[in-house]
């Protein structure tokens, strides 16, 4: 449910480009190898991977998954820091409406060196018990 609920409020902000725990890279032959090598991803990306799942005791909670406190780390990455500050500005704002709502814990920049690229890493909790309908 989480999932969902990320990926439909971030994926227009990168393209389409926002996977589940893992960037996609692609096998590629250069030519005149016989080796594949691994294709970096195209950036600006975003990914994003559920931490944890606590059931919190709760009067209006069903005591199963579905009023869990999920966290979510959400990864953004881009070729120069300030597109990646502004990735990260848009993630807050797209996640700030969303059912069930969320609070972003922390936020976290690095240049990663090996992959050239600035990227920004971002904590949420969504409060499933404080959705539309919960129980």
């Amino acid at each position: 449910m989480i999932s969902g609920v990320v990926y439909t409020a971030l994926r227009s902000l990168v393209n389409d480009r926002c996977y589940p725990n893992a960037f996609p890279q692609e096998a590629i032959n250069p030519p005149g190898t016989t080796t594949a090598l691994l294709n970096a991803p195209t950036w600006p990306a975003i990914r994003y991977q559920i931490v944890t799942s606590v059931n919190e005791a709760t009067i209006c909670g069903t005591d199963d998954t579905s009023t869990d406190n999920t966290r979510v780390q959400i990864d953004v990455v881009a070729r120069t820091y300030g597109a990646m500050i502004a990735l990260c500005d848009q993630v807050i704002t797209a996640l700030m409406t969303t059912d069930p709502p969320c609070t972003r814990e922390n936020l976290i920049f690095f240049k990663d060196e090996a992959t050239d690229t600035h990227q920004g890493i971002m904590q949420f909790v969504f409060y499933a018990s404080s959705a539309a309908g919960s129980p």
